[in-house]
């Protein structure tokens, strides 16, 4: 009897244990990702603490938070909104990467010299700012303004422009991103004209944060007065 009672006692607890293993914390957050495991700590107006199950442990805000459940394990990725979130399991970092926050507000200042292709005179330098949204982790939509300075004329040309670009993310590491640029707008004050520059590049984050920086080749195709340039330039940019 006491041996019945024992096995009993031994069963009831084994199918406590398993209920208990099967059921996981999922916490939801505001940006659309989901992450999958165990919640360890809950500091009210402060952090969130959460276990996975390959041990990484990960912290968000509070404020970052939509809401927290209890439900039946399954063999599901922690993120399942995108499937290139930049957690994995064998990596265990607190913040995400840029591409990863979105939609959220996003900045470049850009740097770049472009070569005449054709006559020397279209040699120029500039300097361009854009803002905008990062409205999908894959897709930028901006607007922004800027300066070409003409080196053999000492003339000036002011672009205001729209400003899209979509990234491509983990086709190699978390932190590179291949891209393709595209602003299209209009010319101001010494040279006047279409303003047109498609381009190709690699953007690499610094670190696990929304500070990236930029580097590409492209064409600058502008129209002035009585000509149409159709140039080479490269160039380099931060953004946050």
């Amino acid at each position: 009897m006491k041996k019945t009672l024992a096995l009993l006692a031994f069963a009831i607890i084994s199918i406590g244990s398993i209920s208990a293993q099967s059921m996981q914390d999922v916490v939801y957050l505001k940006n659309g990702s989901i992450i999958r495991g165990m919640v360890i700590e809950i500091v009210s107006d402060g952090n969130v603490k959460v276990q996975t199950a390959d041990g990484c442990v990960f912290v968000y805000p509070m404020t970052d938070v939509q809401k927290i459940q209890k439900k039946q394990n399954q063999a599901l990725p922690r993120y399942n909104k995108y499937p290139y979130h930049p957690y994995s399991s064998k990596e265990c970092h607190d913040e995400l990467y840029g591409w990863g926050n979105a939609p959220r507000f996003r900045g470049f200042v850009e740097l770049n010299n472009t070569f005449g292709t054709s006559a020397s005179w279209r040699n120029r330098f500039g300097m361009l700012a854009s803002f905008g949204y990062q409205v999908f982790p894959y897709l930028y939509v901006g607007a922004g303004t800027g300066f070409d300075y003409w080196t053999d004329y000492s003339y000036w040309s002011v672009p205001i422009f729209a400003h899209l670009r979509t990234e491509v993310h983990k086709a190699y590491r978390r932190n590179v991103s291949p891209f393709i640029d595209t602003k299209i707008g209009y010319n101001f004050v010494n040279w006047q004209g279409l303003y047109f520059t498609p381009s190709v590049g690699c953007h690499f984050y610094v670190g696990h944060s929304n500070i990236g920086l930029s580097a590409y080749i492209g064409f600058a195709i502008q129209r002035i007065d009585y000509d149409s340039c159709r140039d080479l330039r490269i160039g380099a940019s931060l953004d946050f």
